[in-house]
């Protein structure tokens, strides 16, 4: 017992250390890409990003299927299994070489089909290949975190993100434009996965030698519904920016569909700044989870519920804050020429806290082993989303003109999130939500309904009309308020939750 609760301490230990590593490494790239990104829109005209945008989500959504399913599996058992790596690791490399070969014929008709320009198959080329690099990595550092041999990853994931920056800079101040930030990302990757190779060799042992298709082919099986399901996710996510620089070009012409789909592009973009912690969720919640549900199932009823009130007491005012303060945020990130993206940030401002009430949900769906239940609510997501994007598009530029059809792609976003994220708590059940959930809910929602009434009172009476910080900052204040007044959020509790969360992750194991 007493070599059971050290072997656990040293567990710990290893895991708080490989955390604050890691942890430093992710915050040190999350700056570089807050403070670069925005200086390289910036340096360009709004119509130069809109290709880049559009290749980005359009190799995004072909290369998905280079995932395998693959990552996941490493991380449950590679931890008691280090060796084991060598049995799949060079047919999975082998797999995703060969996978290339239709991945590029589809997305060379594809193009060919849409009539895409020279520059935007250009890069298409570069950010696929930067693609293949980037899946190969995210195994790399599943290995590596599983081993809990971090350090090197850390240090090569920031040294990395400051050759991407320092590059993309040097290039597009010598006129190279996008083409300079692709290639610069290609580079990056590429350095990464050598140096990646050389730390699994090192501290695993491995190797592509011992090949064999065997197991590979039980992995993908085994893990298949969860594969799917992060297909047809990323898919919608993605590919609406390729539809929409495709269908924009009819009624506003080549750089007028370009601008649109910057404009669309920087509205995703800052959004997506909000979905950076969800590694956190996977890293955190699910092992208590998991953990809690062997143990003692009503002790993780109690975990899921509270659990999506942290998620939520997250999401909804990151979610308020994006509408509210859509074009500040624009202004003071992008530039005036990305102001007509206010519409779709605002309209997009929703979708976070749908996508976190999904991913809350899909972990306790997979937890309980509803796998492709999951699948089929994120294939019908799919379909819907691009029935929609394609009907919807040309209309609302139509009527709305230059920025309408980046606001019916972030319409049809919120519908898709919503409607899965709703559908999942529905599959949930119970389990998800009492009456402090619904209390809570309420009471979050009528605060933000007074905040966004007190937004539109301050702009009427031109409260810094000019920048509106001065009305962001009023709004932020008025909430933080407000949800501590009317309980909407308890801070005791949600500390008190915190830590019993932490308690219990500390707890050695019981076999």
């Amino acid at each position: 017992m007493a070599d059971g609760a050290t072997s656990s301490k040293r567990d710990l230990q290893v895991a708080v250390r490989n955390l604050a590593k890691l942890g430093g490494s992710l915050g040190t790239t999350l700056i570089i890409g807050f403070l670069i990104r925005p200086l390289l829109r910036r340096s360009m005209d709004a119509g130069a990003f809109g290709p880049l945008d559009a290749a980005d989500g359009f190799t995004a959504t072909w290369c998905i299927v280079l995932g395998l399913g693959i990552d996941a599996y490493v991380r449950k058992e590679i931890p008691l299994r280090p060796k084991h790596a060598n049995d799949f690791f060079g047919s999975t490399l082998m797999l995703r070489l060969l996978l290339m070969v239709p991945i590029t014929i589809g997305m060379l008709l594809t193009m060919s089909v849409t009539g895409r320009t020279s520059d935007f198959d250009e890069l298409v080329w570069l950010l696929a290949a930067t693609q293949f690099f980037m899946a190969l990595n995210f195994t790399f550092a599943a290995l590596l975190q599983s081993n809990t041999t971090v350090t090197g990853l850390s240090v090569i994931n920031v040294v990395t993100k400051v050759l991407w920056a320092a590059g993309s800079l040097v290039g597009v101040r010598l006129g190279y434009g996008v083409e300079a930030i692709a290639v610069s990302m290609l580079v990056s990757e590429l350095i990464k996965a050598l140096v990646c190779w050389w730390l699994c060799r090192v501290h695993m042992g491995l190797t592509i030698a011992n090949f064999g298709w065997t197991p590979s082919k039980v992995i993908i099986t085994a893990t298949l519904p969860y594969y799917l399901n992060n297909i047809f996710h990323t898919v919608y996510n993605k590919f609406d920016v390729f539809i929409l620089s495709v269908l924009a070009e009819g009624p506003l012409g080549e750089a007028g569909a370009k601008q649109e789909t910057a404009w669309y592009g920087a509205a995703a973009a800052l959004g997506g700044l909000s979905m950076l912690v969800t590694p956190l969720l996977y890293g955190v919640l699910m092992p208590l989870l998991t953990r809690a549900r062997d143990n003692d199932p009503k002790e993780y009823d109690t975990l899921v519920k509270r659990s999506v009130e942290l998620v939520m007491v997250f999401a909804i005012p990151i979610s308020l804050a994006l509408g509210v303060g859509a074009e500040t945020l624009l202004s003071f990130m992008y530039g005036p020429a990305y102001a007509p993206a206010a519409l779709a940030l605002r309209l997009l401002s929703p979708i976070y806290l749908f996508i976190y009430v999904s991913i809350m949900s899909a972990m306790v769906l997979q937890i309980e082993n509803r796998a492709w239940q999951l699948m089929r609510i994120s294939l019908a997501g799919l379909v819907l989303n691009m029935v929609a994007n394609v009907v919807l598009i040309l209309p609302a530029i139509h009527w709305l003109g230059a920025s309408g059809g980046g606001a019916a792609c972030a319409t049809v976003q919120i519908a898709t999130e919503g409607g899965v994220a709703i559908t999942m708590l529905v599959m949930m059940g119970k389990r998800g939500f009492d009456r402090r959930t619904v209390v809570m809910m309420a009471k979050t929602l009528a605060v933000c309904a007074v905040v966004i009434g007190v937004d539109v009172a301050l702009r009427q009476a031109g409260v810094d009309a000019a920048r509106g910080l001065v009305r962001v900052l009023i709004d932020a204040a008025v909430y933080l308020v407000l949800v501590l007044v009317t309980r909407a959020v308890d801070p005791r509790e949600l500390t008190g939750f915190m830590k019993e969360a932490s308690r219990r992750k500390r707890e050695p194991q019981v076999s």
